[in-house]
């Protein structure tokens, strides 16, 4: 994994591991063919998909919040609002599903402050590109040496002209 970074995409180092992560372990399950395992997956990238949307709403909310022609007093207080809705719905949602307590400690944050700008911009950045990942492998049958060949295309590509062809990919 880390060479595969160093030499292919050392601009997507998060996203890279994510993806890695996912297609490694679903060609593992789908050639190991274990029901109870392919189950407990599935649940696991619900709840993945559950604390991405939690973090999105909030990432989203907070863009225009500081976009906005507030005064900077209100824009913390709103900000404030916008992480305790947040957690919020952390709560509720863990008390549907206890497997999302494995993100308490996210949620408690570093010090116990709870999650701050720094902390959802690194869960966005981490997670931001890896279904164009996925959408990549997908278009190359799922033959890694011409994913791999893809992806030094995309490393040769400006950062703007690299974006565009991510977000193209994106579903």
């Amino acid at each position: 994994n880390a060479a595969f970074r160093s030499a292919y995409c050392p601009w997507a180092s998060g996203q890279i591991d994510g993806w890695m992560e996912e297609a490694g372990l679903e060609r593992w399950l789908q050639a190991d063919g274990n029901e109870a395992m392919q189950q407990y997956r599935a649940r696991s990238l619900q709840q993945r998909a559950a604390f991405r949307d939690l973090t999105r709403a909030a990432r989203t909310e907070l863009t225009a919040v500081y976009a906005s022609a507030l005064s900077d007093a209100d824009k913390r207080v709103r900000k404030t609002e916008i992480l305790a809705a947040m957690r919020a719905g952390y709560e509720r949602a863990k008390a549907g599903e206890p497997g999302l307590a494995g993100y308490d400690r996210w949620f408690a944050g570093f010090a116990g402050g709870g999650p701050n700008n720094a902390s959802l911009a690194s869960t966005a950045l981490y997670s931001a590109q890896v279904p164009a990942f996925r959408a990549l492998l997908a278009e190359e049958g799922g033959d890694l040496p011409r994913f791999y060949e893809r992806v030094r295309m995309l490393a040769a590509m400006s950062k703007s002209e690299r974006t565009a062809a991510l977000a193209a990919l994106a579903p």
